[in-house]
């Protein structure tokens, strides 16, 4: 029996080999033939438009003070960083024409039937030898294209959370052959940008604010050598912190309490502030804010020997910059 499925095997392997050499004999194609070189093949196969942005130009970006409760442009262009690769000559190529396409969440395009209208944007028919170039994309003239096909209200604001734009292209060579990609759904023939809105919190304790004494104690008046009607400028900044700020002296350059750099931690939310020293000297330095109005508040000034020796100041904080304070100031 062995004898036999040895016999077996070597007729099957004599049977292949026969087969192998009659295909190479009577010259049978092979069935994966050899692909076209990149020579020979058309400019449009081997061309690719390379697309890239920077980060903080990638997007239309709409933002929402909430402080001011103003509306305003963060970013109103997006900058597209374009890298042509083709193997047909500088030359010989005519122009580029850029469309552009849209989508409103739960609005125009967000559903079938799709309108792809394609809107022309901009055409580019000068090149350098690199084929290397920028598209500068303006946020009012992109919108401007769609105002007539967007179902939601664009009054207001233009930007609607989840605007979506859609970048196509149609590169011309100058004996009429074209690659359009406007019909292509190939992700290196389109880029996608959207537009986005922000809400932004402004950093309020920041800047240098004027103040003045309209009230003091008789007794802050002998010991803080202060009196009403005195004036001044004091700087608050950032820290590493959020919410919480560097204020160069919170007893307002008063004598009696030294020099008193502290912190201020400001919670935007609920408007409540406090305030703490944190220099060499101690003294508890305290604002309570008792009047909000527009650019100025009134803080009611006191320190560690306040309540002992009827140590008080009343003090006028002043915007520098135009700005309002926010209506919700307070102190705990």
């Amino acid at each position: 029996m062995k004898t036999l499925y040895y016999i077996h095997r070597i007729l099957i392997a004599c049977v292949l080999a026969l087969v192998v050499q009659s295909c190479d004999e009577n010259d049978f194609d092979d069935p994966i033939p050899n692909g076209e070189t990149a020579d020979k093949m058309s400019w449009q196969a081997t061309t690719i438009l390379k697309v890239s942005t920077d980060s903080d130009s990638n997007a239309f970006v709409w933002q929402k003070n909430l402080v001011t409760l103003e509306e305003s442009w963060q970013n109103n262009e997006v900058v597209l960083h374009l890298d042509l690769n083709t193997n047909l000559p500088v030359n010989q190529i005519d122009k580029i024409q850029f469309y552009i396409n849209a989508e409103e969440k739960d609005g125009y395009n967000a559903a079938a039937p799709y309108d792809k209208a394609n809107f022309l944007l901009e055409t580019i028919d000068s090149f350098n030898e690199e084929l290397s170039f920028d598209l500068h994309l303006s946020a009012s003239k992109v919108y401007d294209l769609f105002k007539n096909k967007y179902e939601f209200d664009r009054q207001t604001s233009l930007v609607r959370e989840g605007d979506i734009f859609e970048i196509k292209w149609a590169i011309f060579a100058k004996d009429g052959t074209v690659l359009d990609t406007r019909n292509s759904t190939e992700i290196n023939k389109r880029f996608g940008f959207q537009s986005k809105i922000v809400d932004v919190i402004p950093p309020v304790w920041v800047g240098d604010f004027s103040y003045e004494i309209l009230t003091a104690t008789a007794n802050a008046q002998y010991y803080g050598y202060v009196k009403p009607g005195d004036s001044g400028t004091i700087s608050i900044t950032e820290s590493n912190t959020s919410g919480v700020y560097n204020v160069q002296d919170l007893s307002f350059f008063f004598y009696g309490a030294a020099y008193s750099p502290g912190e201020l931690t400001y919670d935007f939310t609920t408007g409540e502030i406090s305030t703490k020293d944190v220099g060499s000297y101690r003294y508890a330095a305290k604002w309570e804010i008792t009047k909000v109005d527009g650019p100025s508040i009134e803080i009611l000034w006191s320190y560690y020997y306040s309540s002992g020796y009827d140590i008080y100041m009343t003090v006028k904080l002043t915007r520098n910059d135009g700005d309002n304070w926010p209506t919700n100031l307070h102190t705990n």
